[in-house]
């Protein structure tokens, strides 16, 4: 009888795992193929979007509705929060002030640029009251 349990009991966990080995190359064969599409698409993504001259890119402390909407994941919402959040000293800022999200900073980031006002950061002293 002992001996029976003991038969029972090994047979059990060799089918256990041989169900846990099967899942786990289910997973890794169902992922490959995706990942394998879609690392192209990020690396020609990334590959385009570095080399856009600084003189191309787009200004968003400047840059009206309708160009901020032509930059990719940028929809009429999120241009209005772009122009209402102005202005932005860095292109992190963009994260920062929660005028987009970051995936779609980082969609954006090698496309856009921040040029400063003439008036970002001038304070002028305002005049001393005369003293009596």
């Amino acid at each position: 009888m002992h001996h029976r349990i003991i038969k029972s009991a090994t047979l059990a966990m060799v089918l256990l795992l041989s169900a846990s080995l099967s899942l786990a190359v289910d997973k890794k064969t169902a992922v490959e193929p995706v990942m394998g599409e879609i690392e192209p698409l990020v690396k020609q993504f990334a590959a385009k979007s570095a080399k856009v001259p600084m003189a191309r890119r787009v200004d968003v402390n400047t840059a009206s509705k309708a160009a901020l909407m032509k930059l990719p994941g940028i929809g009429a919402e999120e241009a209005d929060k772009i122009i209402a959040n102005r202005p932005y000293l860095t292109k992190s800022g963009l994260v920062t002030k929660n005028s987009i999200p970051m995936g779609t900073y980082h969609g954006i980031r090698n496309l856009v640029k921040v040029e400063q006002p003439e008036n970002v950061g001038d304070k002028k002293a305002a005049p001393s009251a005369p003293k009596k």
